[in-house]
């Protein structure tokens, strides 16, 4: 096992604290003693690890033994880097399923090569990515992505996977959003109408609803950037929104229909109670054109509308030409198909699939200044106000890492300029006061993590369990001891608060244990 180890610290520097432990990107400390537990001490970080293997020995003893790959795989978890050296294609099959398969958090693989011995691995990954290069084709015709070169990993991955899981998380929830509304509101007409499963909107009508409003999600899925590329370059971390299912999970669906439900009461009860109390203005006015069922259905789908129109402006990142005009056009589009549905009965009667009880509605509600004061005014507003307060609870207690990457793209990090804090280059993943968690482990248990902790125990634990025939044939010597220099892990991994000037300059080492 080999731990690489970070430039060497001044004597001066002090180690950091359990406090600071917790609140930094190195949430996994590896401390030499139990220390710890009971206070501050002296700590390092999994990142400060690696592992290198040997196949033809190591591997070849491992790979097979269901207790053996049990105990490689938990030793490995803990490393920043395991390096296989002298692996047959087999073995890299085999590891790569035996972390897909035995790996407790249940990750997605992604498996690279650039040759024929690399395709077997490939094919054995969630995600494969060839590289088109001397070795041929054979690793790019099996793979899912394929570059021309190894550097094009990285954008691969935090520019264009980041984004595409980004938008299509936005896209699929607010798919189930706005359907979850429009299917409410029909819930609490139903309890109007005494049951009686009366239709509410006109069917033409209220099949269109979802090609209303669905230019803007569109627009997402093809020009949406939360964060720059030049940011998340500097802040890898900001890739944790896919790697930890930050955005499209069973939490967030619920927070979804929670919020739809609270908007679907406010159109639903906002419009019926100004119709209802809208005296001679009103719907219900006694001047012999009474609005029947049709006007009020009509109101409250064509406020429902935009409310989701701003909802989805709302959610809009950065703002293009396209996006505008698909925005203007998600207004009109509702309005101009009304109005149509609703005058084109002579001219459509004998094809029969224009309904005769939706003949004039659109020119009877279009004329009274109610319906626009409640379609385009009111409840627009009285949503737009209610998402607005959500978004700005959620900021403001419950952040995650891709709402401090925003901030940190436009040039502020909790209120102030980024140069004010060169020494942190880390943003957490979640609030340390977040619902996710809570929300698993009542509905879904707690699921068990890689282990957070490798001591001289743990380590000397492996060697005396397997026995001294299986620790030979492994390479591990009978006593393992630690001469790591955890001083150096916590200079590399936290800012000092001593004298810059006292600070020494790094220079870099390696320990072996």
């Amino acid at each position: 096992v080999v731990a690489s180890a970070a430039a060497r610290a001044a004597p001066s520097v002090r180690p950091p604290t359990t406090a600071a432990l917790a609140d930094s990107t190195l949430p996994e400390p590896l401390v030499d003693d139990d220390a710890s537990t009971t206070g501050d001490a002296p700590a390092a970080a999994s990142e400060h690890l690696a592992l290198v293997v040997e196949g033809a020995t190591a591997l070849e003893a491992i790979l097979g033994d269901a207790d053996l790959e049990r105990r490689f795989l938990r030793l490995a978890s803990t490393c920043r880097a395991v390096v296989a050296c002298r692996v047959s294609p087999a073995q890299k099959r085999l590891i790569v399923q035996l972390v897909r398969e035995r790996s407790v958090v249940a990750p997605i693989t992604l498996a690279v090569g650039d040759g024929a011995n690399d395709v077997g691995m490939i094919q054995e990954a969630q995600i494969g990515v060839g590289i088109s290069g001397r070795e041929g084709r054979q690793a790019v015709n099996n793979a899912d992505f394929a570059i021309a070169q190894f550097r094009f990993l990285r954008p691969l991955l935090l520019k264009h996977g980041r984004r595409n899981y980004r938008r299509l998380a936005k896209v699929i929830i607010y798919s189930f959003f706005k359907n979850i509304v429009l299917t409410f509101a029909l819930f609490y007409f139903q309890s109007d109408c005494a049951w009686s499963g009366t239709s509410f909107y006109e069917t033409w009508v209220y099949s269109g609803y979802n090609f209303f409003l669905g230019l803007l999600p569109l627009a997402w899925g093809m020009f949406d950037v939360d964060t720059s590329s030049e940011t998340v370059a500097k802040y890898p971390r900001l890739y944790a929104a896919g790697l930890h299912r930050m955005d499209l999970n069973v939490t967030n669906m619920a927070y979804a229909t929670l919020e739809a439900i609270g908007c679907s009461l406010i159109i639903y009860f906002l419009t019926r109670v100004v119709y209802d109390k809208g005296g001679n203005d009103g719907a219900w006015s006694p001047h012999g054109e009474v609005a029947d069922v049709w006007v009020f259905g009509l109101a409250v789908f064509i406020g429902m509308v935009n409310a989701m129109n701003v909802r989805a402006c709302v959610l809009v990142e950065n703002w293009n030409k396209i996006t505008v005009v698909f925005a203007v056009l998600q207004v009109l589009m509702p309005y101009t198909f009304v109005l149509f549905m609703s005058q084109g009965y002579n001219v459509f009667a004998s094809d029969g699939f224009l309904d005769y009880d939706f003949y004039g509605v659109a020119y009877f509600s279009f004329a009274q200044f109610i319906f626009w004061l409640v379609t385009l005014f009111l409840v627009p507003a009285v949503v737009a106000a209610f998402q607005l307060l959500v978004i700005a609870l959620h900021l403001e207690f419950f952040p995650n890492v891709n709402d401090i990457g925003k901030e940190i793209d436009h040039g502020y990090l909790d209120g102030e300029q980024p140069h004010h804090h060169t020494h942190r280059a880390f943003v957490p993943l979640r609030s340390r006061f977040n619902l996710h968690d809570f929300v698993n482990r009542v509905f879904f248990g707690h699921a068990a993590g890689p282990p957070a902790e490798v001591t001289r125990d743990s380590l000397r634990s492996i060697s005396d369990t397997l026995g001294r025939e299986q620790s030979m044939k492994l390479g591990l010597v009978d006593e393992p001891a630690s001469s790591y220099n955890y001083d150096v892990a916590s200079r590399s991994s936290f800012f000092s608060q001593a004298d810059a000037g006292e600070e020494e300059k790094a220079a870099a080492g390696a320990d072996v244990i």
